[in-house]
């Protein structure tokens, strides 16, 4: 029998131990990912339940409840942290003494640039802005659909087009969330007028409400997965928002599917029961909800309460809030990249209304001097001054953009000329027009004069519509603008508000309009590179401009008429009126031309898509942007739709000669309208005619197309399914309810001790093999005569 030598058996020993040392660290992290597991490996409802069944009466009644004005009380005992609070429509609200953030143009300017990609990058940035300070949840987007021009907030929302505002809602919030911070979507719903918000009371029908202004909150809890919805201030058909349980109950959860928790906007609702029992989660501004104890099974049924608290858990721990967020580092706060990002949306959104005589851009070899007059001259252009107000570390403004751009060798003389609209800012205050000589003088030395004015927190905002209640420019602008006028034929008007501005008064005595809206803190920059034709401008407008206050509707709190007489460019289409300046418009510095329309019908018997293309070529001498527009409309339908309804749009960049072809798709969502009968989205049969170009009074290429069954939606997520056909569902793949939690719910610490852990192991595991191998080298190797019988 052949035996082994002492050395091979020393050998084997030796590979043993080497592999025994080598598979500890694989055994440790094996046994700790096995007690992860057991300890997370949970359903998202199931970890809600065991929360839920650890706590008392009053811990679950403060997970309802606020801690201060930006916060919801915590539960220490069980390791649930508060819901931490930020503003941010448009940059992070940190206070003016705390943090001073990135200010980016107010929300009505980024819907303007027609770019969502942009927008999905502003949530992102916001979104790493207010979680480096520490919150956990950003109080925005603004998804109010514009009404009426002279709304205070319409400078937060994203215009007077549901599908538009849609588009830019869901990019805001997939951007926001995925940095970990949750949005809020609000102000669920009809919040159209802030005069006498607390007390309005909205009347209208279902499909006025679910389909139109009703429409960004869908796509926001559809598309965008927003994980709160924020109730208003104002009451709907008799009930207020917060207690109005076929808004928050019926439509939000059980129409559209909405699982995570809401809110109240600060001091809207006035007792805990009706909110509690309408669905509404969490009460802010003022504290009710702590007597909910008092109330149980006495108007409040224990169920209603639980159901409350598993929503605000079951948002806790799918959005990883609850088992830690990784820190994200503060020189996220108004960094380089986030300045840049807002230097390029307000250029993106200023929209150029008027250019005759190519007057625009500016040339510096002709030009020797300018004069800059107007009251938002030398402000900071940075919008309301409420709950949305952003403070930045600096601003530029409009003077000093055009300062820096315009270099040494041109003059730039500057008078402010007048207020915005009265010396004390009340509507019988003095118009003072004092200043008007000085400008008029500065005017006549000039060889161009850049008036700057519009309107401030003052006229419009929060808490007030605008001031004047007419959409005409207000105080002594018109006056100071025609003035100047009579002394320099080279004048260019910029405008920077929140809302429509009538133009009439001098619109014929001006070469050059320009709307910037609230531009932000680079705003001044933005404006004087498109001045100077260092930008060439490619915004379109997201409202329409009206001539006088006589073209708008009654502005009222009756809402049933307003899908059949339209509202916005819809009006203008039912009324057979043309606008001063129509929703979609903006010129450019070049030209475009759209060619090639066709129409590829994919529709099948189970699904409905028509691709809907064009070709744009720049045909002009500068590279510049178009935005395609795709308006829809139902040649015969059941029930009351508008003329043409946007349903598709992209932002293209072209070089001159250039040419693009553009495609967009339609789907049963596009073409859709809400029937109160089903209580679902439908499309019935017939023809659709399409119309395309650059505004909604622009559409050079038109077609039609054909549906040849009716589609209804078929869940409570949006999906679309041919009305007979019956197709299985599978409720697995519905929500995160039913899935597993992943390696994202699992404690930051939990994660940090584990890679230590194992780093940990395997170092050792190095240590020890090579002491074993530098105490082994006395064995000698063994050749084939150290081999015995």
């Amino acid at each position: 029998m052949r035996k082994q030598s002492n050395g091979i058996r020393k050998t084997n020993f030796l590979f043993k131990r080497i592999l025994a040392v080598s598979m500890l660290p694989v055994i440790t992290a094996a046994v700790f990912f096995a007690g992860i597991e057991a300890a997370y490996g949970k359903t998202v409802d199931e970890r809600v339940n065991d929360l839920l069944a650890k706590m008392t009466l009053e811990e679950k009644v403060h997970q309802l409840c606020r801690k201060d004005n930006m916060s919801t009380l915590d539960n220490q005992r069980l390791g649930i942290p508060s819901f931490l609070f930020a503003d941010t429509p448009h940059g992070m609200n940190g206070g003016e003494a705390q943090h001073k953030a990135t200010s980016f143009p107010v929300s009505i300017s980024m819907a303007s640039t027609w770019d969502p990609d942009l927008v999905q990058k502003i949530g992102t940035a916001i979104g790493m802005e207010a979680r480096s300070v520490g919150r956990n949840q950003g109080l925005g987007p603004c998804i109010d659909v514009a009404r009426d021009p002279r709304a205070g907030r319409t400078q937060e929302c994203y215009g007077e087009d549901p599908y538009l505002s849609s588009k830019m809602a869901v990019a805001y919030i997939k951007g926001m969330q995925s940095t970990k911070l949750i949005a809020t979507a609000k102000h669920f719903n009809l919040n159209a007028r802030e005069n006498n918000r607390r007390y309005n009371d909205c009347l209208i029908d279902d499909r006025t409400l679910i389909e139109h202004y009703g429409l960004p909150f869908k796509a926001a809890v559809q598309e965008g997965g927003v994980m709160c919805v924020m109730t208003g201030y104002n009451r709907i058909n008799g009930v207020w928002c917060g207690y109005n349980k076929h808004l928050i109950t019926d439509i939000l959860r059980n129409q559209w599917g909405y699982k995570y928790y809401t809110i109240s906007d600060w001091g809207s609702i006035y007792g805990a029961r009706p909110a509690l029992n309408a669905g509404l989660d969490v009460e802010m501004g003022f504290n009710h909800y702590f007597n909910i104890p008092k109330q149980l099974n006495r108007g409040i049924e224990q169920k209603t309460l639980d159901d409350a608290v598993k929503r605000v858990l079951y948002t806790k721990i799918s959005s990883g809030i609850l088992d830690g967020l990784p820190p994200v580092d503060k020189s996220y706060l108004n960094r380089k990249e986030h300045q840049n990002l807002a230097l390029e949306t307000a250029r993106k959104g200023i929209v150029l209304l008027k250019n005759e005589d190519n007057i625009l851009p500016l040339s510096k070899s002709s030009i020797k001097s300018i004069a800059v007059i107007g009251p938002n001259a030398d402000t900071d252009g940075l919008g309301d001054h409420g709950s949305s107000r952003v403070t930045p570390p600096y601003t530029v403004t409009a003077l000093q953009g055009i300062r820096n751009k315009a270099g040494e060798k041109i003059i730039i003389n500057y008078a402010k000329g007048c207020d915005t609209f009265t010396v004390d800012g009340n509507v019988n205050g003095e118009i003072d027009r004092s200043g008007f000589e000085e400008a008029k003088k500065l005017a006549a030395e000039s060889d161009v004069v850049i008036y700057v004015g519009g309107l401030d927190h003052i006229l419009e905002g929060e808490d007030h519509d605008r001031l004047t209640g007419s959409i005409e420019l207000p105080g002594a602008q018109p006056d100071l603008i025609n003035e100047l006028a009579q002394v320099n034929k080279n004048i260019i008007v910029v405008l920077e508000n929140g809302g429509a501005i009538g133009l009439t008064k001098f619109e014929k005595n001006v070469k050059g309009i320009i709307e910037a809206w609230y531009p932000g803190m680079e705003g001044g920059n933005a404006l004087a590179e498109v001045l100077f034709g260092d930008y060439n401008p490619g915004g379109k407008l997201v409202i329409s401009f009206p001539k006088t206050d006589a073209q708008l509707p009654e502005w009222n709190n009756d809402f049933r008429n307003d899908l059949k007489r339209g509202v916005g460019y819809r009006y203008f289409d039912k009324q057979s009126i043309a606008p001063q300046y129509p929703f979609g418009y903006g010129l450019s510095y070049t030209s475009f031309e759209f060619s090639g329309l066709k129409i590829r019908n994919n529709s099948t018997s189970s699904k409905l898509s028509v691709d809907v293309s064009v070709d744009v070529k720049n045909t002009g001498s500068r590279a510049g942007d178009e935005v395609v527009q795709l308006y829809v409309g139902d040649v015969k339908c059941s029930v009351p739709r508008s003329v043409k309804d946007l349903k598709g749009f992209k932002r293209v960049s072209l070089k001159p000669g250039e040419k693009k072809t553009v495609t967009l798709t339609l789907t049963a969502r596009e073409l859709s309208f809400y029937d109160e009968k089903t209580k679902k989205f439908t499309v019935e049969p017939g023809e659709f005619k399409i119309l395309m170009g650059n505004s909604s009074l622009n559409l050079p290429l038109t077609g039609s197309f054909k549906v040849n069954s009716t589609f209804r939606e078929s869940d409570n997520s949006g999906n679309f399914k041919a009305a007979g056909i019956v197709t299985d569902t599978d409720d697995s793949g519905k929500g995160t309810g039913g899935s597993k939690s992943s390696g994202r719910g699992i404690p930051a610490a939990v994660w940090y001790g584990i890679s230590a852990l194992v780093l940990a192991a395997l170092g050792m595991a190095v240590i020890i093999s090579f002491r074993i191998f530098r105490n082994s080298r006395h064995i000698v190797c063994v050749d084939k005569a150290g081999l015995q019988e």
